[in-house]
């Protein structure tokens, strides 16, 4: 009986270690590096990807009304669109977005950088970072 369990648990071993091999080997065959992030195809027409970005600039323009900065209505952000898009697969899904935003009653837009961690299981989204991007300039 000892030596059945012991069969069993070596195949189940080797059976992970192949799978797991074969999805490495996979990877690095599609030039892709597991974990690393991905560029968004189609971003102008993705309606989940503009939506991210419409999101990142409502919760920028909430923080900026909740700090009750004087003037502050100054620095709130009219959404434009996302021009760039990229993802990487963590403990949900991390999205880096460059995003196009003008000054809110007019003006020049300019871009913005953030990153979004989404885990949808739990219903969440969050803002990790939002920043003018340094080419914006």
């Amino acid at each position: 009986m000892a030596i059945k369990t012991i069969k069993q648990a070596l195949l189940l071993f080797f059976i992970m270690i192949l799978t797991t091999s074969q999805f490495y080997m996979h990877a690095n065959a599609v030039g892709e590096k597991v974990g690393g992030r991905r560029e968004v195809k189609n971003v102008h027409s993705n309606k989940q990807i503009q939506d991210l970005g419409r999101f990142c600039i409502e919760q920028y323009n909430l923080k900026m009304l909740q700090k009750g900065i004087n003037g502050s209505s100054g620095k709130l952000l009219t959404f434009s669109e996302v021009v760039e898009a990229e993802t990487q697969v963590v403990s949900g899904i991390k999205y880096y977005l460059k995003i196009s935003a003008a000054p809110h009653g007019g003006g020049v837009a300019r871009e913005f950088e953030a990153v979004v961690l989404v885990k949808p299981w739990m219903r969440s989204k969050e803002v990790l970072t939002f920043d003018p991007s340094p080419r914006s300039y």
